[in-house]
C-alpha cells in the first residue's frame, strides 16, 4: 500500500531516504518522475510506502529541504564537459553523473542538471580564483599553462582534456585568475624582421614584452636580440640557462 506525501518545496531525496529508513533504491523506484538527487521547485506529491508513512515527520521533510539548498541547477552549455562544470562547482565528475542519475558523460547542450553550490562556483569563479578564457588564434596549452602560472596537468585536468588534445580559436577554457605579471592582454608576437626586433629592443627597455622562439633560436641569440643576458631570460621564464628552447615557445622579456 502506498500513500501521498506533499512537497511544498524542492528537496534533497537522498537526504530523506536517509531520514526515513526508505532505501534510495524504493524512493526513485516509486517515484520515477523524480530523475535527479533534488525534487522541481513546484509543488509535487512524493509516493512512499503506507507503513512508513508516520516517518516523513514535517521535521524530516524541513531537514530535506534545507538540504536541497546547498544544490542548484545548470543547464549545459556547447562546449561543456562534464570534467569541467565538476571543476567549476567544486566536485568531481563521477559524483555529478551520479546524483544526476545519468548513464554516460555525454553532454546535451540545453540539459539541466543538478550542480553543488558553495563548493566551486561562489569560492572560486565568484571570488575570482578561477577564470574563463577564451582562446586565441596561435595559443598553445603549454603557451597558456605558462602564461597563467599553472602546470599543463592542471590545465588539462580542470578542461577535461586529454593530453594531446588541441585546442581551437573560441574554445572557452577554466584558468587561473592572476596570470604572470605583464601577460593578461593577448600575447604580442615579435617576429625576425630588423624593424621589429628594433622596436622589440627598445620596447623592451621599458616594460615586459613577449617573444615567440622561431626555428633555431638559442636563448643566447635571444638574449642578443633583446640587449639582456642568458640568466635574465632564463630565471623570469623558469628555465635552465641550457635548456633548449622549442618553436612556437612564448618567452617573457623582462624589462632592463
Amino acid at each position: 500500500m502506498l500513500t501521498e506525501i506533499k512537497l511544498n518545496k524542492p528537496i534533497n531525496l537522498s537526504k530523506l531516504a536517509t531520514l526515513t529508513g526508505v532505501s534510495h533504491e524504493e524512493l526513485y523506484r516509486l517515484n520515477p518522475g523524480f530523475d535527479k538527487l533534488i525534487t522541481g521547485p513546484k509543488t509535487a506529491n512524493l509516493l512512499v510506502p503506507k507503513s512508513l508513512a508516520d516517518q516523513f515527520t514535517p521535521g524530516a521533510l524541513e531537514e530535506a529541504e534545507k538540504s536541497a539548498i546547498d544544490w542548484g541547477r545548470y543547464t549545459l552549455r556547447r562546449g561543456d564537459s562534464f570534467h569541467k562544470v565538476a571543476y567549476r562547482y567544486g566536485c568531481d565528475a563521477d559524483e555529478l553523473i551520479k546524483v544526476n542519475r545519468l548513464s554516460s558523460a555525454y553532454v546535451r547542450p540545453g540539459q539541466t542538471i543538478i550542480v553543488p553550490l558553495g563548493r566551486g562556483e561562489k569560492s572560486r569563479i565568484a571570488s575570482g580564483a578561477d577564470r574563463l578564457y577564451t582562446v586565441q588564434s596561435g595559443d598553445s596549452l603549454w603557451g597558456l599553462a605558462r602564461r597563467f602560472n599553472m602546470e599543463l596537468a592542471d590545465l588539462q585536468r580542470m578542461n577535461g582534456l586529454k593530453k594531446q588534445e588541441d585546442i581551437k580559436p573560441g574554445q572557452k577554457l577554466m584558468v587561473a585568475a592572476v596570470a604572470r605579471r605583464g601577460t593578461e592582454h593577448t600575447v604580442r608576437e615579435v617576429h625576425a624582421p630588423v624593424k621589429t626586433q628594433l622596436v622589440a629592443q627598445k620596447n623592451a627597455k621599458r616594460s615586459a614584452s613577449h617573444y615567440t622562439v622561431r626555428k633555431g633560436d638559442t636563448l643566447w641569440n635571444v638574449a642578443q636580440k633583446f640587449s639582456t643576458t642568458v640568466t635574465r631570460i632564463a630565471s623570469t621564464n623558469r628555465l635552465k640557462s641550457s635548456e633548449a628552447l622549442k618553436p612556437g615557445q612564448i618567452l617573457i622579456i623582462a624589462s632592463q
